[in-house]
């Protein structure tokens, strides 16, 4: 039976019947679907003539259909990057915290990574260990030959032979804001290659107890190199020449400790104004006649020194001496007063004397673990995030507040009346502020960073350095000859 529907009734359902396909022109074609389907649903309500209420059912099925949809869309997968650091202190971090819960380089490590993690969700850090000085250069040399390098490489003293071959990629960072002695070992042409994480410079440390028992004032510090060594002379006479006590540690040189021997040689020879070379490493000059004098100063220090010690393969038994109330003096780097502390050795630092009242107050940086993202790596823009990274001031603190033996090499950090206040230096304010002072206020320079045969360079001052020591061949004569070898080297 067949009933006309009021006109009233009829405009209501014509409008309804019109929102409802406007509304389904403007949505996503799953919705348009929605729609068709609830055409049905309307046949059905003419039949019911509940016209008014199967729009709002309608209403509310399209909306519960839009949120579903968001609500099970599968959650895209992010695959992290892998990116290799050759870099120690991060392999195996939570085994070396097993064994040593205060490992605190492990420590300020792992809060590296996970800071740099969590910044860049789509990498993961992957480190490895390939040793240090020649056994990492000698691994990264074949690594670049084989097509196969990580994308950052920690080193030192070769950052300027690498860059030099093509191997390095450029880093945005500004030089000026470094200590210059820690960032220009990695500067080269306007570019720099390296970030420097954290150094060191020398200063004189003096253990007091062996100056005591010389007999001498232990809270004298000697200025100029004729004091200090007046004093040494003075210290081993009073321990029978050696059999007690001696006067200075000479950081003598041998086949392997040939690196070590030049770092403890340049404050004197950098003091003298005779560097070795420049910073840019394309000129050696090893015999400058300035430096005669620094030489002369070591030859005369090793008279007041135990050879078997000076020689010693075994560089804790070198440094260890003074530590042991077996010297009085030597130079030292920032983590030798920690070795003292554990030790409990009565010691002090102050400055390096200088040769004369007034002359330049120059030294070197070591311990300088710099940081180079490679060229060749496949992911060298995040190689090169990675040592910006470390260039911040706030990763910079992380030195002083997590791991504490060496010093940052930003200069705003260095001049922070805070810094020596940190954790990480808790018990040796004093010491690590001499050490804060000497890296803002002196002339410092890297080793040389000589691009070509630098391995080769180093052992033949090695050898000379020997003859120094051990002889009295006229020094001018055996540097001219070094000159000339390393002349050759260089080419």
């Amino acid at each position: 039976m067949s009933e006309r529907l009021p006109r009233r009734a009829f405009l209501r359902l014509a409008a309804a019947s019109s929102a409802g396909a406007l509304l389904a022109a403007c949505q996503p074609q799953v919705v348009e679907k929605i729609v068709k389907e609830t055409v049905e649903v309307e046949k059905v309500v003419k039949e019911t003539v509940e016209v008014e209420k199967v729009v709002e059912k309608e209403k509310v099925v399209k909306e519960t259909v839009v949120v579903e949809k968001i609500a099970t869309a599968p959650a895209q997968a992010t695959e992290r990057q892998e990116i290799v650091l050759w870099w120690g202190s991060g392999f195996d971090i939570e085994t070396k915290l097993e064994q040593d819960p205060n490992n605190t380089d492990a420590l300020w490590a792992r809060e590296l990574l996970t800071i740099f993690e969590d910044r860049y969700t789509n990498v993961k850090v992957k480190c490895e260990d390939h040793g240090w000085d020649e056994p990492l250069r000698t691994g990264l040399l074949t690594a670049i030959a084989g097509g196969n390098v990580p994308e950052v490489t920690i080193g030192e003293a070769y950052v300027h032979e690498f860059a030099t071959l093509g191997a390095l990629a450029e880093i945005n960072v500004d030089p000026d804001e470094f200590a210059w002695g820690c960032i220009a070992g990695a500067y080269l042409d306007g570019k720099v290659y390296g970030v420097p994480a954290f150094t060191s410079s020398f200063a004189l440390e003096i253990n007091r107890k062996v100056v005591g028992d010389s007999g001498l004032d232990p809270d004298y510090v000697p200025q100029t190199w004729d004091e200090i060594l007046d004093q040494s002379m003075k210290i081993f006479k009073a321990g029978e020449e050696g059999k007690n006590w001696f006067g200075f540690t000479v950081y003598g040189p041998t086949p392997t400790r040939t690196y070590g021997a030049v770092l403890r040689a340049l404050p004197w020879i950098n003091r003298s104004g005779g560097l070795l070379g420049d910073d840019a490493g394309t000129k050696a000059s090893f015999n400058d006649p300035k430096a005669i004098a620094a030489y002369q100063m070591l030859r005369d220090l090793f008279k007041t020194t135990d050879p078997g010690t000076s020689l010693s393969e075994h560089e804790e038994k070198v440094g260890g001496a003074l530590w042991d109330n077996k010297s009085a003096y030597q130079v030292s780097a920032t983590w030798d007063c920690y070795s003292a502390r554990r030790l409990e050795a009565d010691t002090v630092y102050a400055p390096v004397p200088l040769c004369i009242e007034g002359c330049t107050r120059s030294n070197v940086v070591l311990g300088n673990l710099t940081f180079s993202p490679l060229k060749a790596a496949k992911n060298v823009e995040m190689g090169a995030k990675w040592c910006e990274f470390l260039a911040e001031a706030d990763t910079q603190w992380l030195i002083a507040k997590i791991r504490g033996s060496v010093m940052p090499t930003v200069k705003r950090v260095l001049e922070s009346p805070s810094l020596v206040q940190q954790p990480g230096y808790a018990g040796l304010e004093k010491e690590m502020a001499v050490h804060a002072e000497i890296l803002l206020n002196e002339e410092l320079h890297p080793v040389p960073p000589f691009k070509k045969n630098p391995s080769r360079i180093w052992a033949l001052w090695s050898d000379v350095f020997a003859k120094i020591l051990l002889s009295d061949e006229p020094l001018q004569i055996l540097l001219d000859g070094m000159q000339t070898e390393v002349e050759k080297l260089m080419k």
